[in-house]
């Protein structure tokens, strides 16, 4: 849950059965964690998957992919 205190800053917070959701405040989902459609298999040429980059830089092999 995110809200904007009275400066103008980005505040989160997780509702609780002692604090649950006011009025003014909006609940936010990420993207992925909602999304039916799932990862695509094959992505665009200008576009990298997280993952891969993260194992080169770490130094490990790419994940095997169907």
């Amino acid at each position: 849950m995110c809200i904007r205190d009275g400066l103008g800053v980005w505040r989160s917070r997780r509702p609780t059965a002692d604090r649950p959701k006011a009025l003014f405040e909006q609940i936010f989902y990420p993207h992925a964690g909602s999304c039916t459609k799932g990862v695509p298999e094959k992505l665009p040429d200008n576009v990298s998957r997280l993952e891969d980059a993260r194992r080169k830089r770490r130094g490990l092999p790419p994940k095997n992919r169907p």
